[in-house]
């Protein structure tokens, strides 16, 4: 099974993923292998990027336009460097989960549709987020350590549901 619909990631710690644009893409996983990511981009040893020495080795400038995600345990997650977060990424027009019921997500771990910490001036716009379910922490839209101005504005999130007894 594939983990990643699109793994982006810095090349080495002086050596990030710069200028990229993933466009007009459908991605179609399974929720319930548990580390499946929509598109995941990073900067993080935890993710399988490297720690960023300097702001060379930070993600920069990537765009994810009009991509839709499918039966996948998470949409997208951008997991930047506190001392050099990613920088001017966006995320616009995309749509994650289908319109089924409980499309993104599945068991007991955390999950969301569109997660994005340590990033300096991200946007996040007009993108429709639904259907995500998971019997703990469950997100529409996380944003999580923010620097500079960003930006999440025009989205529709909708049918979030934690499914725990006890949450």
């Amino acid at each position: 099974q594939m983990e990643y619909g699109y793994l982006v990631r810095n090349g080495s710690a002086t050596n990030g993923a710069q200028f990229n644009s993933i466009s007009n893409c459908k991605i179609t996983l399974n929720r319930t292998n548990t580390g499946t990511r929509g598109i995941l981009q990073t900067a993080s040893v935890t993710g399988g990027g490297f720690t960023p020495t300097s702001l060379l080795g930070s993600n920069a400038t990537n765009s994810y336009l009009n991509d839709t995600i499918n039966n996948s345990y998470t949409g997208i997650y951008f997991l930047g460097n506190a001392t050099y977060p990613d920088a001017t990424c966006s995320i616009s027009g995309c749509e994650i989960g289908a319109n089924a019921g409980n499309d993104i997500g599945y068991g007991t771990a955390q999950t969301w549709g569109i997660r994005v910490a340590n990033q300096n001036g991200v946007i996040v716009d007009d993108n429709l987020v639904r259907n995500v379910t998971a019997g703990s922490t469950t997100d529409g839209i996380f944003l999580e350590l923010g620097q500079g101005t960003c930006q999440i504005s025009n989205n529709v999130v909708m049918a979030i549901r934690n499914s725990s007894a006890t949450s």
